[in-house]
């Protein structure tokens, strides 16, 4: 006896739901190894794209600033002084990464402190939280929003951690320390491109949001390391943060005990500084004929040196490079598979959605 099924009516083009594609019509028509087949399955083909020019957009950027130095040299307290000037701001949100912040209510009683359990994913809930709260401010006409990140150390650390932890399950580590635990897994260029791309991700957010950024870094001299990898007897200054931190800053200040501060960094059309150019370098000495009379601080900062009016800010037009972005002269990209899960997450849980802390006004 033969035993005969109905035959579908219709089959869809492909279970991936990205093709979008309607059904194939049921027969003998062509399959998927026929051209026909195989162009319905691609979806449409993207045109090129034809930008459209613009003129350069005026006014000053809204400011993204790195206050680093060692230890008791003030960096904390000049971002909290700043949030201490009345009348100058709607909100002060601050986002403690590593560092106890709450004995800075006594200058600063009126900010916020946005909490979160020290992971990457609640961090970054954090910041666009403050960015809402930033764009809510700018939209309702209001007085502008100081973000205080304290520190962008203790960020670069978290992110060293993640890129060793993901380093231990690599095959090759793994052998190596089943048979010695105490050795150190090798961190192969791909974990550390893997937490550069984290930290490019939340200095994006800090410089393109509308509010005024402060962050601070930890500084001090080591010693200079030579070609074989050895340290030598020549003493270099190090801020301990990630190497491409102050590309992205506006202004960069460096505070040693016992010293005036110093402008290492200005991101300025005329009179600019290089970060790390000390050639250029420019200390606020009031007892030089340029500075004299000036106690410097972030206020006289941003007014006299950034020459930043709120009025006229303008969000910073950067346009980070998209590695999923649509080929101009192919089918959609495919979505790739959900990642795996982070270090800094429990093993077989599903990534939390980004978490938005509660604050009130």
């Amino acid at each position: 006896m033969t035993v005969t099924q109905d035959r579908p009516t219709a089959r869809p083009v492909a279970d991936d739901a990205w093709l979008g594609g309607a059904a194939e019509p049921a027969g003998d028509g062509p399959t998927r190894t026929t051209p026909a087949a195989r162009a319905l399955a691609r979806g449409p083909v993207v045109p090129p794209y034809r930008p459209v020019p613009r003129k350069p957009a005026t006014g000053t950027r809204w400011p993204f600033i790195l206050v680093e130095g060692g230890e008791y040299s003030g960096k904390s307290t000049h971002a909290f002084k700043l949030a201490a000037v009345e009348g100058m701001w709607s909100r002060v949100l601050v986002i403690a990464i590593g560092e106890d912040v709450d004995e800075f209510g006594e200058i600063a009683p009126d900010m916020e402190i946005l909490p979160h359990d020290g992971t990457w994913h609640q961090i970054m809930g954090c910041v666009d939280y403050a960015r809402e709260a930033a764009e809510a401010a700018v939209a309702a006409g209001d007085l502008p929003v100081l973000v205080i990140v304290d520190s962008m150390t203790k960020v670069w650390k978290l992110l060293s951690e993640w890129a060793e932890n993901r380093a231990r399950n690599a095959p090759s580590n793994r052998t190596k320390l089943e048979a010695d635990p105490n050795d150190e897994p090798e961190i192969g260029t791909v974990f550390w491109n893997a937490a550069n791309k984290r930290h490019d991700r939340l200095v994006t957010k800090l410089i393109t949001m509308p509010a005024v950024v402060v962050s601070t870094a930890r500084g001090r001299w080591v010693s200079e390391i030579d070609a074989k990898g050895n340290p030598t007897k020549t003493k270099v200054y190090s801020v301990q943060a990630q190497k491409d931190l102050g590309f992205s800053t506006t202004a960069m200040i460096r505070l040693e005990v016992g010293k005036y501060p110093t402008i290492t960094g200005l991101r300025r059309v005329r009179g600019g500084i290089q970060p790390g150019n000390m050639a250029k370098a420019v200390t606020v000495d009031p007892r030089t004929e340029r500075f004299a009379g000036v106690e410097f601080s972030l206020e006289w900062l941003l007014g006299h040196v950034l020459k930043f009016d709120p009025a006229t800010a303008r969000v910073a037009t950067t346009v980070e490079p998209r590695a999923d972005a649509e080929p101009a002269d192919g089918p959609p990209a495919r979505p790739v598979s959900a990642p795996p899960a982070d270090a800094d997450e429990a093993p077989g849980r599903a990534r939390p959605a980004e978490t938005r802390p509660a604050a009130t006004r």
